[in-house]
């Protein structure tokens, strides 16, 4: 009697655990103010993709997600990392706003029911490339552009991205549209990083 007692009540919280308390929520802030009593939450960077998006013959795409929490208020952020090797060192122009996302560019997410959800970006990101020889002779170069976009959600936009997976997402940027498929197995990373900062 007491072991079908016990084993109900596991059950029954196992089937009440929110997802995110299910996964183990990672924050790069989780903080109280104590004057103001406002919380302050972001989720650490969670991968859309292990592998790279290939732009080009000499450049790739990795792509990952964070959601945040300051005063009741709820965004998504997707961070764009751009990496190509170069045979040449690169010239000042060409590092300077290598990914440009205007203020109110849309975020397309794909979703499993092949409904899209729109997030408009909160404000305009330029993002510059930065770059370090790959060998000893200067001969090969590796350039990086990170860009962190911030994109506004409401409450009818977290219901939706908790409702089911995302399968993909495109980026509407200045110079190309960005299309990041997201891998199978990571496809529930959109439900942890939301769930991790109700």
């Amino acid at each position: 009697m007491k072991k079908t007692c016990l084993i109900s009540i596991a059950i029954l919280l196992l089937a009440t655990v929110p997802p995110a308390q299910a996964a183990k929520c990672k924050y790069e802030i989780n903080s109280v103010d104590k004057f103001t009593k406002v919380k302050t939450q972001k989720t650490k960077w969670a991968s859309l993709d292990p592998w790279s998006v290939i732009i080009g013959s000499d450049s790739y795409l990795v792509a990952a997600i964070s959601a945040d929490l300051n005063a009741g208020s709820k965004t998504l952020g997707l961070q764009l990392i751009r990496q190509q090797s170069s045979s040449y060192r690169p010239r000042d122009y060409e590092l300077r706003d290598v990914i440009v996302v205007p203020e109110g560019a849309r975020l397309l997410i794909l979703m499993a029911d092949d409904t899209i959800v729109e997030l408009p970006a909160l404000h305009e990101v330029r993002a510059s490339a930065g770059y370090a020889a790959s060998n000893g002779q200067q001969t090969e170069f590796e350039i990086k552009t990170v860009a962190e976009i911030n994109f506004a959600l409401d409450e009818s936009d977290v219901e939706a991205l908790m409702k089911q997976e995302a399968k993909r997402i495109r980026v509407e940027a200045e110079d190309h549209n960005y299309d990041v498929f997201i891998a199978e197995a990571l496809r529930d990373n959109f439900q942890w990083a939301l769930g991790c900062i109700q």
